[in-house]
């Protein structure tokens, strides 16, 4: 492959922002990768996704992150999983590709622990040559629904805070009700929008 110019990398800026606006408002844990080489160009915080480390750790490792994190057992799926699905994506034309994602379970390492997550990854061809291919991956818990994710940052919360469950339920109950919102999308899209985070 031809040496990508620095300036075509403008293209992804605004991929980036969105990316990011989505993440916060979602509170998914959301990454792009940037194929040509082969790095992260953002990590949410979402801390998921990041195996104990910094969302700054995380991209800097690049693809490293995952000889660290997946199970060596699956790590040659990885491999194969993404090299068939850009050779899916390079077989359909520019316009339709993002109709399309592939989407598959592996775990990570977190801890010591297995932990199973849904991988969706989203194709994104920025330059008419063919030389930048950005993916958006979406994670999240296989085989929890949603109330078993929330329940998961409830404990991640209650103990960094040093509290109880019940008190971040408490805390979190009025907040919904302070800013007249039903769910945690809702509180995030608000904050969001009056800058409050």
């Amino acid at each position: 492959m031809n040496f990508v110019q620095e300036g075509l990398y403008d293209k992804v800026k605004p991929l980036i922002h969105i990316v990011e606006t989505f993440s916060l408002v979602s509170y998914q844990s959301v990454y792009l990768i940037d194929y040509y080489r082969q790095n992260f160009l953002y990590v949410s915080e979402n801390p998921l996704f990041l195996c104990g480390r910094t969302a700054k750790e995380v991209k800097e490792l690049g693809y490293a992150f995952y000889i660290k994190n997946a199970p060596e057992e699956e790590q040659k799926m990885l491999v194969e999983i993404n090299r068939a699905g850009f050779q899916f994506f390079d077989s359909i034309n520019t316009v339709e590709r993002n109709k399309y994602s592939i989407s598959y379970d592996f775990h990570l390492l977190n801890d010591g622990k297995k932990i199973l997550v849904n991988h969706k990854l989203i194709a994104f061809l920025l330059t008419d040559d063919g030389k930048i291919w950005i993916a958006m991956c979406v994670v999240s818990l296989s085989s929890h629904k949603f109330s078993g994710h929330v329940e998961f940052h409830i404990n991640e919360i209650a103990y960094r805070m040093c509290k109880s469950k019940d008190s971040i339920k408490f805390y979190r109950h009025n907040l919904f009700e302070k800013l007249n919102v039903a769910n945690i999308k809702e509180a995030l899209a608000h904050a969001t929008v009056y800058k409050l985070i």
